[in-house]
């Protein structure tokens, strides 16, 4: 049947708004060359994290609530099996696909979408490492639906080379594209410094040994100014708490705000710090957005030495990088780069951050690394058939599918 609005379905396996902006900045570009069309972003019920729908007025958010928490065993069958209904209700002719959690949902489609996209944004290995129910079987689900499969796109280089073979999409196209959703326009809008606080900016999950939070409580560091906004995890996550909102001195917990709050704050302070324990291979491979998005602002990120990070930082010189992961390491780079603020080397530094987004880190430049994975044709999506008996070629990925991949609508 002919469809004269072509609907687009993102699924998400974790509650958006409140880190991970790939999925949805890629749904507002494919959203983009198609007037009419309509997005749908689903989404899994974190009781613990409120919904943001008007964080998203591009597509509608759909949140679907499971009677058991969605990150347990039941939780994420019946999360599965409700997403199975709604994107056979929705029969979108493109479906974007954001974890291993939630790919048996091929498995059940009545119809192929023109287009199916697997965004990995965590490496197979995180998911077998923490999720003690699905784990063991997040390489053979990925296996299983690989022939399904148009179009995977890895954050990061060694992500990519690890999950191809191990995931079976050796014969997958295949893009690397950087957590940088900032527009080009983003370089333009850098807060000079005398119009920032004299202060350092930690954003994001706040737990012992995963992100260093044992770092903040160190006498050492007590005086010096930083904010630090976030959730606190962790099982000892209550003692954490306790231990931020007690603690004398310069280091202030300020809680926890959504992205677009959290925007507006970054670019008035003059660094900001972005730590990963290296643990295991997704997080000594991590590619934060919160270290994309601080250069995007001009705030010049601190960071451990994780390959991709240091990578960039010496490329453009738009940051301080740790010597390693030991505390001693962090309080020396603090220091500098406290000792920093104000002198020409600092103007230096914001100025290599813009530079950095005009050249290289942003969306619209990012995504046009997907063209060799693109496939020639010139299918019209809006004719796309929704019956049981639908016949799909893998190069029904047309140019005006290259197109919306790469549009930008921010």
């Amino acid at each position: 049947m002919k469809r004269n609005h072509p609907v687009i379905v993102g699924v998400s396996d974790v509650s958006v708004g409140y880190g991970s902006p790939q999925l949805p900045a890629l749904m507002r570009s494919l959203l983009t060359v198609y007037p009419g069309s309509i997005g749908y972003l689903l989404e899994p019920d974190q009781s613990e994290r409120m919904p943001y729908p008007d964080l998203f007025p591009e597509f509608q958010l759909l949140r679907l609530s499971t009677h058991f928490h969605p990150f347990s065993m039941a939780g994420i069958i019946e999360y599965n099996l409700q997403v199975i209904r709604e994107v056979n209700r929705l029969c979108p002719q493109i479906l974007v696909l954001s974890s291993p959690l939630v790919v048996p949902v091929l498995w059940k489609l009545r119809f192929r979408p023109r287009a199916t996209i697997y965004y990995m944004l965590e490496l197979l290995t995180y998911y077998a490492q923490t999720s003690r129910h699905f784990g063991p079987f997040v390489r053979e689900l990925t296996r299983s639906v690989a022939s399904q499969i148009d179009l995977v796109i890895f954050p990061e280089e060694n992500r990519a080379v690890a999950d191809v073979v191990s995931g079976g999409l050796n014969n997958v196209p295949m893009a690397i594209v950087y957590n940088a959703v900032n527009p080009p326009q983003s370089a333009e809008r850098i807060l000079p410094a005398t119009h920032r606080f004299r202060r350092l900016l930690y954003s994001g999950t706040i737990q012992r040994g995963l992100t260093f939070a044992e770092y903040f409580l160190h006498t050492a560091i007590r005086p010096l100014p930083i904010d630090l906004y976030g959730l606190i995890e962790g099982p000892d996550k209550q003692e954490l708490l306790s231990a931020l909102l007690t603690i004398s001195g310069n280091v202030h917990y300020r809680g926890y705000v959504n992205a677009a709050e959290l925007g507006s704050l970054r670019k008035r302070y003059i660094f900001s710090l972005v730590m990963w324990a290296p643990t295991n291979d997704n997080q000594l491979y991590a590619c934060p957005n919160k270290f994309f998005e601080a250069i995007a602002d001009g705030v010049p990120p601190i960071t451990t030495p994780h390959p991709q990070s240091k990578l960039l930082i010496k490329r453009y010189q738009c940051g301080i990088l740790t010597r390693d992961w030991s505390f001693e390491s962090f309080y020396a780079a603090v220091q500098r780069a406290l000792s920093l603020f104000g002198t020409e080397r600092y103007e230096e530094m914001v100025e290599n951050c813009r530079r950095a987004v005009k050249a290289e880190l942003n969306w619209k430049l990012n995504l046009p690394k997907l063209d060799d994975c693109c496939r020639k044709g010139c299918n019209d999506v809006g004719s796309h058939s929704c019956h049981r008996c639908y016949r799909f070629s893998r190069d029904a990925t047309s140019c005006r599918f290259y197109a919306a991949v790469t549009a930008q609508n921010m």
